[in-house]
């Protein structure tokens, strides 16, 4: 993945997320999408039908990147 250094603030004024990680995915298994190697610990993604909540949901990753919680 190429990085990016920038010496001032950035001003994004298209539409969407700049990072693709904070926009929502359609069910939980769209989070295993997501490369090992783009997770954190603290890393938060709202999934929009989870199949058990009528609403959105968060999802995240507590303890390992291999578990959504």
């Amino acid at each position: 993945m190429a990085s990016v250094t920038f010496n001032s603030q950035l001003n994004y004024s298209g539409r969407g997320y700049i990072d693709g990680k904070m926009q929502p995915v359609n069910k939980v298994e769209d989070l295993n999408k997501i490369p090992r190697s783009q997770r954190f610990i603290g890393l938060t993604v709202t999934v929009l039908n989870d199949g058990v909540h009528p609403y959105p949901v968060d999802y995240w990753i507590k303890d390992s990147s291999n578990k959504w919680i």
